[in-house]
């Protein structure tokens, strides 16, 4: 009796100390939480990750097409957008990029007509006021020829071709609707087709076709 009890504790010390062996030959894992925002590119992708203690992770990012500013944190703490972590804690690595605002602020504007049968001006040196919210655009051009500025709406894609469109009601069921659609050539300059149409009580009665071009002031 008494030899079987001592067989069995050491059996059971036997396994104790296998399983002790097995734990301490197991490497240790260390979490990475990254989070990015819209218009960052780059590894490693937003997402959680394991890796063993004491791994070297890469990380590079940079902003995609449509945005800038590129800013990246290491748990809360401003780092360069690409370098390496050491995982000998878990770390939280952010990412965030701000969307390019094309059409924010004041321009001068050239249309210059080059076929119609409205009767339109060129006017060179127009003031415009532009102001952008993501993809929306106001775009708002001063005319001496006109008693009101033209309002013009739409939409600007990240590679910063536009569609805009106004409508002017000169009064006594005359209306002038125009569409201007373009591009950014950089930052601060763009070029753009403008289609007019004239009408009188709903019914169509002229159009025109010119180029315009813009430089922020």
């Amino acid at each position: 009796m008494k030899k079987t009890i001592v067989c069995l504790t050491v059996l059971a010390c036997m396994v104790l100390f296998l399983a002790d062996c097995k734990k301490s030959q197991e490497t240790e894992k260390m979490t990475l939480t990254v989070q990015s925002t819209a218009g960052v590119g780059g590894t490693p992708p937003a997402g959680t990750y394991e890796y063993d203690m004491n791994a070297t992770v890469p990380f590079s990012y940079s902003a995609v097409a449509g945005y800038e500013n590129i800013q990246a944190r290491l748990d809360g703490q401003p780092v360069a957008a690409s370098g390496t972590i050491a995982m000998n804690v878990d770390h939280t690595l952010s990412t965030t990029a701000s969307r390019i605002l094309y059409f924010q602020g004041n321009w001068r504007v050239d249309i210059v007509w080059t076929s119609q049968t409205c009767a339109l001006q060129s006017e060179y040196g127009l003031a415009a006021v532009g102001t952008q919210n993501g993809d929306d655009v106001t775009f708002v051009v001063t005319t001496p020829t006109l008693p009101a500025p033209v309002n013009c709406t739409g939409k600007i894609d990240l590679q910063g071709n536009f569609d805009l469109a106004a409508e002017v009601d000169h009064g006594g069921g005359i209306v002038m609707k125009y569409r201007i659609k373009g591009r950014m050539i950089s930052r601060d300059a763009l070029t753009a087709t403008v289609d007019a149409e004239g009408y009188y009580q709903g019914n169509l009665t002229c159009t025109a076709t010119g180029d315009m071009s813009g430089t922020r002031q």
